[in-house]
């Protein structure tokens, strides 16, 4: 059997030194200040072609961007996430192109959308982040009118970025040529592998690689990878496959269903195999894809010039409940010893108010915002995840990254073991309670004798009217029926206390009263004969929530209502039917991430 080979070179990331001092948490980094190696290359250009005389692009395919903030929606924000890495004012969406070079980690992502490029962060540590000036602009025919999702291959060496551009009109990409909007594929490469951040990337002169038979299906290319005969290959959102064997010249060789993400199998999660009897293991995971889920089977390589053999053994698990509303088009990378994926957090369709703040029409792609607070950055990526598998259930765990512990400031709360029944404070709350909107909380409970509902409560408040509103993230737990190796409880939040918009794409901003209760749902939550504890972890980041269950087993983006950001605060752990065992439960404040911003504004993502 073929094993295949994704090639993602350096070191582990330094680890961090904390220092509690009687004021704060402060976070001393271990590395020198992030500085270039290179000079910072202007901005894009207005028009890829010459404009003209007016000032406007040719064909006025080319959306002239502004590198700066200013006049954007992000001078505006009131609120956004602190400790989600993203865009400092653009409109942004997919995780594009994660990779770990030489002791750092770069996160490219959809910039300036729409119409967008390729904007860029880096970091070493998942706390200090330069943000750097766009590396891919639309400046060339075959990209004129946008670059769009891509990937990170090394090759011997080397980063290559495989993109999508949006080609302006040429009648050679017949038929959709005559009218622009024909997808092509085409590399680029660091200007100067000494630069440890890969300011500057240019695109080599026999670009593009793929014009034939592209339409919007041929978007996503996945990080290519090379069978033991030498053979790149990647595939498109479409699942087409393109062969290489110098990484210049590529073809279609085939279909091997959708898959935007495709990579062997990870390591095992911590202590998951205990002598329980596991399945036979599958090789490699397909991943992404519209709906956001990720499949299990077994990849052999096949015959050369070809799409190679897949057989699937488990399929359409979501990597993230919420997707594709609130989480989308993750991508991931291997940093030498673990997988790592990110995903696109989208947030205004959901809970927040719909306008633009101008009164326009909402796009789904710049600020929402709340009545009373003011706009809000509803789009950023995801917490980093660490994807692990578990061989008893043959699933795959999705966990925020150690490193982001480094974050922890103040202690807002703690309980020890005790029996729980109803609430009980973990973090006061009422008018003079404390703000967790950002905020770590995990809870974990023993194993209840009986059926019973168990979890957190956070962001709650009492109305004038003496009605009360809060979020419940909850483990609904029943007892294991027939003794079984495993068997099923279920996980889910409830903000049915609260109102929300109801959503119309396109729609003018929704009136007052027309609003319906937020979101209460639960989804299975797998559990194991070995289990002892039921785990809750939250992440707050001011606009929106990510759950993790059972070490990662349900994650769960889930975006917060209005009612909950400007009113509520405090958190509190519960168990409704019976009382429960607490084992542990505790609150941390968080810090926002220390961002580098690089480069003069003019040229910032």
């Amino acid at each position: 059997m073929g094993q295949l080979r994704l090639q993602s070179l350096g070191r582990r990331a330094g680890q961090q030194r904390l220092v509690v001092t009687s004021l704060a948490l402060q976070i001393l980094s271990p590395f020198p200040p992030l500085t270039l190696a290179t000079p910072v290359p202007p901005p894009g250009p207005k028009c890829a072609l010459n404009a003209n005389p007016d000032g406007s692009c040719p064909n006025g395919a080319l959306y002239v961007h502004n590198a700066s903030c200013v006049g954007e929606a992000g001078a505006d924000w009131v609120i956004k996430p602190n400790y989600h890495p993203g865009s400092a004012c653009h409109g942004e969406n997919d995780p594009n192109g994660p990779m770990f070079y030489n002791g750092v980690y770069h996160l490219f992502f959809q910039d300036h959308v729409p119409m967008q490029v390729g904007g860029h962060l880096a970091t070493r540590d998942f706390v200090h982040w330069a943000r750097l000036p766009i590396a891919l602009w639309n400046d060339r025919w075959y990209d004129q009118e946008a670059v769009w999702t891509f990937s990170a291959t090394i090759v011997d060496g080397t980063p290559n970025l495989v993109y999508p551009g949006i080609a302006g009109k040429n009648t050679s990409l017949s038929p959709c040529g005559k009218s622009g909007g024909c997808f092509t594929h085409s590399i680029a490469v660091p200007a100067n592998l000494s630069d440890p951040f890969l300011t500057d990337w240019t695109k080599p002169d026999f670009n593009p690689t793929l014009t034939n038979h592209m339409s919007i299906e041929s978007r996503d290319p996945s990080t290519a990878w090379q069978t033991p005969d030498g053979e790149w290959r990647y595939m498109d959102a479409a699942a087409d496959i393109y062969s290489s064997w110098d990484f210049r010249s590529f073809r279609n060789v085939g279909n091997l269903e959708d898959c935007p993400d495709f990579f062997p199998l990870p390591p095992d999660c911590p202590g998951c195999n205990s002598g329980e009897l596991a399945a036979a293991r599958p090789t490699h995971v397909r991943s992404g894809g519209f709906g956001g889920v990720y499949a299990l089977g077994n990849y052999t390589h096949g015959l050369a010039n070809t799409t190679g053999n897949w057989t699937a053994i488990l399929e359409g698990v979501l990597i993230d409940l919420g997707g594709p509303a609130s989480f989308y088009a993750s991508k991931s990378m291997w940093d030498g010893h673990r997988r790592i994926v990110w995903g696109w957090v989208k947030m205004g369709e959901q809970a927040l108010e719909v306008y633009d703040g101008k009164g326009g029409e909402y796009t789904g792609f710049h600020a929402g915002g709340c009545p009373g607070i003011g706009l809000a950055m509803t789009n950023t990526n995801s917490l980093p995840r660490e994807v692990t598998f578990d061989p008893i259930l043959q699933r795959l765990n999705y966990f925020p990254v150690s490193e982001l512990s480094a974050l922890r400031g103040t202690v807002l709360g703690s309980l020890k073991p005790q029996s729980v029944a109803n609430h009980t404070t973990l973090v006061g709350g009422g008018s003079s309670g404390v703000s967790v909107r950002q905020s770590e909380l995990r809870a974990s409970f023993a194993m209840p004798s009986s059926a019973t509902r168990i979890g957190i409560q956070l962001l709650s408040g009492t109305r004038s009217d003496g009605t009360s509103f809060g979020t419940r993230v909850f483990i609904d737990f029943a007892p294991n029926p027939n003794k079984s190796a495993t068997w099923e409880a279920k996980a889910g939040f409830d903000e049915g206390s609260m109102e929300c918009p109801t959503y119309c794409k396109g729609c003018p901003p929704p009136a007052p009263t027309n609003r319906t209760a937020c979101p209460v749902a639960t989804a299975p939550l797998l559990l194991k004969q070995s289990d002892s504890a039921l785990d809750i972890a939250v992440w707050v980041d001011n606009l929106f929530l990510e759950l993790f269950f059972m070490g990662g087993r349900v994650a769960w983006t889930v975006p917060l209502p209005c009612e909950a950001i400007g009113d509520g605060s405090g958190a509190s752990v519960f168990s409704l039917d019976d009382p429960s065992e607490l084992l542990s439960a505790s609150a941390w404040s968080m810090q926002p991430i220390v961002y580098d911003d690089s480069g003069s504004v003019d040229n910032r993502t």
